[in-house]
Formats: C-alpha cells, sequence, structure tokens
C-alpha cells in the first residue's frame, strides 16, 4: 500500500511471516547484499531472499523462546577473530580488509552508506547461522542415543532367533478330558 502524498517514498509491504511485515526496500537491501550485480535468474534471487527471511523469523521465534541469542562481542569476534563465521570465508573477506573495517566501525568513523547496509545485511546472516547451530545443538544433544542402547537395539533387531512352537489342539480335546 501507497503511503504520504505526492511524491513521498513508497511504503510497499511485500508480505508477513510470523507476524513481521517485510517491507519493499528492506527486501532490495537484502537481495543486494546477497547477490550484488549477479546476473542470476530473478525469480530465483527473490525466492531465495524469501526463503531467507522465512527462515530468520522461525529461527528468531525458536531462539527467542530458548533463551538462545549472539552477544556483540561473538559477533564481533565472528566476524574479526581467528576462526570466523563461514559467512566470512564464503564472502572471500581478507584479513587486511576485515582489520580495516573493524577499526573503522570502532573508531566509530562514516562509512560508506551502501557498503553499511550490505554489512548490516551480513551480520544478520551470521546471527542466523550462529543461532542455527546453536539450535541444531540443543537438538542433537535432545535426541542423543548413549552408546550401550545403540549397541543393544542394533543387537536386537539384528539377531536371529531360531525356535519351535507346539500347538496345542484345545479343541479336540473333551472338556471333562483336562486333567
Amino acid at each position: 500500500s501507497a503511503a504520504g502524498g505526492g511524491g513521498g517514498q513508497t511504503n510497499a509491504t511485500l508480505g508477513s511471516v510470523n507476524g513481521q511485515t517485510i517491507d519493499y526496500n528492506d527486501f532490495q537491501r537484502t537481495e543486494q547484499a546477497y547477490f550484488g550485480n549477479s546476473q542470476a535468474d530473478p525469480f530465483t534471487k527473490k525466492t531465495s531472499i524469501w526463503n531467507y527471511y522465512v527462515e530468520s523469523a522461525l529461527l528468531n521465534k525458536e531462539s527467542e523462546a530458548l533463551g538462545l541469542s549472539v552477544s556483540h562481542d561473538e559477533l564481533m569476534d565472528l566476524q574479526f577473530g581467528p576462526t570466523p563465521s563461514p559467512i566470512i570465508t564464503q564472502n572471500q573477506w581478507q584479513p587486511a580488509n576485515l582489520a580495516e573495517i573493524k577499526n573503522t566501525l570502532e573508531n566509530g568513523e562514516t562509512i560508506n552508506p551502501e557498503f553499511e547496509a550490505y554489512w548490516g545485511e551480513q551480520e544478520n546472516q551470521i546471527i542466523n547461522e550462529s543461532l542455527k547451530t546453536k539450535l541444531n545443538g540443543i537438538v542433537s544433544k535432545a535426541i542423543y542415543t548413549p552408546s550401550w542402547l545403540a549397541e543393544e537395539s542394533f543387537s536386537s533387531e539384528n539377531t536371529k532367533i531360531d525356535f519351535k512352537f507346539v500347538k496345542i489342539p484345545f479343541d479336540q480335546i473333551p472338556a471333562d478330558g483336562i486333567q
């Protein structure tokens, strides 16, 4: 829906995921951060971003319910630490560039608005990835099976049992003949 009078910005809501509205401009910024000037199929790009929003909304809801979060220090470590997030590695950031960005952020210096939007989206991706890892860790521990139980289960499912049975023909025994 359009908002404002003549010449104002359009406030278009693309949809809602889990009660969280998705603004067209936010969607475009996310798409630009993910794909930049990629020549990938537009439908594929938009579908990928929409799925990202859906996953984020669900992940945030579950994480909040479980009290999971990513602290500022943890986020800084995932971006600039010795073992960065896979997203930093995937985006092929060089250590020298990361050091410069870290100094800029820590000194509160002005950053190019386009780069700032990109970096903010990348931070969101890193946070989501970290929350997903934590949530997966909780789930995998919750369904952990001790080795002794797994071995016992395997053994009972894979052991052949030979047995013989005897059929007692109760229908052929006279009622007064049972002692």
